[in-house]
């Protein structure tokens, strides 16, 4: 069921049954109070025909008959009955009207003394008279005509009532429900209308407050990040594709050289040597790739375990000097625990080694002397590991850019690298609950600052 109709499906049965409910409360307390009028008006009738006949003297029941015949406010089919003891008739006002209680009625009503009662469409009241040690028994009954005919007409009005109610709340409730739902069918219809060719459209928000306007702000913040997510897939895929075609392009030319024409074991040795770089430099190029599109997307579960913190930076400036024996790697330890085990992280070790590889790499590859410092401040909380070097420095306007994946500055031309290690670093680094920060100044140096938890915040 669509909101539409089940808006107006929920409007409807509200009013509906409100109305149903006060129509028949009406309708009881207006039977309610007509039942009981009628009852009092017989009640005082039999009193008055009661007293007449007994206490007045000069009133007997022929003249009694003469009067009642007179009265103007005779009720409909109206007749007072009067019995004694034996249950013999003594009184009669009307008796061509055939009304008569039988022997077990009467009976009943000297043992409660009062009584109402209704016998098809005649209600009757009764109770029991004394005059002179003499029990008697009265009985007033009559047709409420007018009572019934208002109660009748009142019964339909009500029904005519409940159907106009039905008829308007529907129409109203399927009117109003359209009418609020406009702006949800106008949403509608611009969702639809996006595609990956125009995420820089956006929902109409207009000057309204309410839950639409939420909901539209806040569809509008998923496209901004939706349009991002697709703009940097497209930068990625394009400088992927750049970055992988540059070493093959080189292998290949290189393959083509050497089948120009023969050549010696050694040019073949040195060809084959060069090819051999090249396709390291891709795998190496391939593996960044996966492992930044990996850590981005977050959706690889990744093993943490206890490690010392001074342990991974020692094994990754182990790595990074048998590598490259010009490299040298600073390591300061200041502010150490008394404890050897507050040492410990919980960490992935690979990934947080690459880290320290990476930061250690461009410290000394951006320095003129080749070297960087690497300084181990510890908390109670987290690790504060800072790299600082006297390279080349950054650009302040690079800053912001420094970790998209591909981004390098305008000032490192000519040396190696392909934008894709800080990139990787920010990934690990928030995988961690980290944060990474840059201050650097053109031909001074740059500082780069990682703060770890020391256990892993879920």
């Amino acid at each position: 069921m669509k909101i539409r109709a089940k808006l107006t499906y929920q409007f409807s049965v509200i009013i509906i049954s409100t109305v149903f409910t006060l129509s028949v409360i009406i309708f009881i307390i207006s039977s309610e109070y007509r039942k009981n009028q009628f009852f009092s008006r017989l009640e005082d009738k039999a009193q008055t025909t009661s007293k007449l006949l007994f206490e007045v003297a000069q009133v007997d029941s022929v003249l009694l008959k003469i009067i009642e015949a007179a009265d103007q406010t005779v009720l409909y089919n109206e007749k007072v009955v009067i019995v004694d003891t034996a249950n013999n008739i003594i009184f009669d006002t009307r008796e061509e009207v055939n009304f008569y209680l039988d022997n077990d009625t009467y009976n009943k009503i000297r043992e409660k003394k009062k009584h109402k009662g209704r016998i098809k469409n005649i209600e009757y009241y009764a109770f029991t008279y004394y005059d002179k040690n003499e029990e008697f028994l009265v009985v007033a009954s009559a047709y409420d005509y007018f009572g019934f005919k208002k109660i009748k007409n009142l019964s339909n009005v009500l029904i005519i009532s409940f159907f106009i109610v039905v008829f308007i709340s529907l129409y109203f409730g399927w009117f109003f429900s359209g009418r609020a739902l406009r702006p949800v069918s106008k949403m509608i219809g611009e969702v639809r209308s996006l595609t990956s060719k125009n995420l820089n459209k956006r929902l109409d928000i207009s000057n309204n407050k309410d839950e639409l306007a939420e909901l539209a702000n806040t569809f509008n913040k998923m496209l901004d990040e939706l349009e991002l997510a697709f703009n940097i897939q497209k930068e990625f895929v394009s400088n992927a594709s750049h970055e992988l075609k540059t070493p093959l392009t080189a292998i290949k030319s290189q393959i083509d050289v050497a089948l120009l024409k023969e050549r010696n074991t050694q040019e073949y040795f040195d060809i084959l040597h060069s090819v051999k770089e090249d396709i390291s430099a891709l795998s190496n190029i391939i593996n960044n790739l996966l492992l930044l599109a990996q850590t981005s997307v977050n959706i690889f579960s990744f093993t943490f375990v206890d490690a010392r913190i001074d342990e991974v930076i020692w094994k990754a400036q182990q790595i990074l000097m048998d590598k490259n024996k010009s490299y040298n790697i600073i390591i300061d330890f200041r502010n150490m625990p008394e404890d050897i085990n507050d040492l410990n992280i919980n960490c992935n070790y690979v990934l947080l080694r690459n880290v320290f590889v990476n930061l250690m790499d461009n410290g000394c590859k951006y320095s003129a002397d080749n070297s960087v410092k690497v300084s181990i401040a510890y908390n109670k909380d987290f690790f504060e590991i800072i790299f600082t070097d006297n390279g080349i420095g950054i650009k302040n306007e690079d800053l912001k850019n420094i970790v998209k994946p591909f981004f390098r500055g305008q000032n490192v031309a000519g040396k190696e690298g392909h934008g894709i290690g800080l990139a990787l670093v920010n990934n690990i680094i928030n995988i961690h609950k980290g944060k990474l920060e840059f201050f650097s100044q053109l031909g001074k140096g740059t500082t780069v600052i990682v703060k770890i938890p020391k256990r892993e915040i879920i």
